[in-house]
């Protein structure tokens, strides 16, 4: 499934599902493990993509990175 991530177009691997393994999409994307993924939805929505497991993805989905916030 073609993806936009940080102005660059990028081809991530889906099951037959659309689910897509989220150290896959970290990796693909070239996002350290120090920085949070964030996946932006057509219809404005920001989502924070876990560190391990199975993710939904959908063809307008849109990915940016961010530092970590850090309280107290």
């Amino acid at each position: 499934m073609k993806m936009f991530a940080g102005g660059r177009e990028v081809n991530i691997p889906t099951d037959e599902q659309g689910k897509v393994n989220a150290v896959e999409v970290r990796r693909i994307l070239d996002i350290p493990d120090n920085r949070q993924v964030i996946q932006q939805k057509p219809t404005g929505e920001n989502f924070l993509l876990p560190k391990k497991g199975q993710v939904q993805l959908d063809s307008y989905d849109q990915f940016l990175e961010s530092p970590r916030a850090v309280r107290g």
